[in-house]
């Protein structure tokens, strides 16, 4: 295969007209021209690696830099979540006391009479289909229980018979209601505990995990 040399190009300077060179003269000539097209082509090569190698680094510094952004992002979220919590839980433990506190006070006002009546009325609303219901009240209120009978069951047209049983098992304003689905215990001091303990049990804030977190 033939190739063509620009000879001014390479250094040669000749006198005008036909001049032959012979192919041992001319053999440094070729290898100079190949040693400069794979210099030229070994260049090409590094540019195109370095070029795509800093693509790359470009690329990873970008998601690297997203990941350490939602990182800090969720640990600082983590962190005011961990305060809001707290200060909740301090705030919902206040709110569950005043509410118990005024609860309290509120049934301190009536007497052992109508709280017998208020606390009688609750648990008939839980026997609704009962038509013959048998109330227990302490001694000392048997006589005022009998009294407030009318008052008890009035809006329960279902109850036809309500009958009062003194038990000397009872103290104060503790009653027991008694009906064919069976018995149910009116002791107004485990009601409120009972109540206190739902709230502080609803009241409970839930913290979301990192991995939640990391997904939106």
């Amino acid at each position: 295969m033939a190739s063509i040399y620009r000879l001014k190009e390479l250094g040669a300077n000749l006198t005008p007209g036909t001049h032959i060179i012979k192919e041992a003269e001319f053999t440094s000539v070729e290898t100079a021209e190949q040693i400069i097209a794979n210099a030229q082509r070994k260049a090409e090569e590094i540019l195109k690696d370095a070029t795509r190698v800093y693509e790359e680094q470009q690329k990873q510094g970008y998601e690297d830099g997203v990941r350490k952004a939602r990182s800090e992002a969720c640990e600082r979220i983590l962190g005011e979540q961990a305060v809001l919590d707290t200060r909740l839980r301090e705030i919902e433990h206040d709110i569950v006391g005043v509410t118990i506190t005024l609860l309290r006070r509120l049934l301190d006002e009536f007497d052992d009479a109508d709280r017998v009546r208020l606390m009688a009325r609750s648990m008939l609303k839980s026997l609704r289909a009962e038509k013959r219901v048998r109330l227990h009240v302490a001694p000392e209120m048997y006589a005022r229980a009998m009294a407030m009978t009318r008052s008890i069951t009035d809006g329960f047209k279902q109850i036809e018979f309500l009958e009062i049983v003194e038990d000397g098992d009872l103290q104060g304003a503790h009653i027991v209601l008694d009906a064919p689905v069976g018995r149910v215990d009116g002791n107004l001091q485990v009601r409120l505990e009972e109540i206190e303990e739902i709230l502080r049990r609803t009241s409970a804030p839930q913290m979301p995990s990192m991995r939640s977190l990391e997904g939106e």
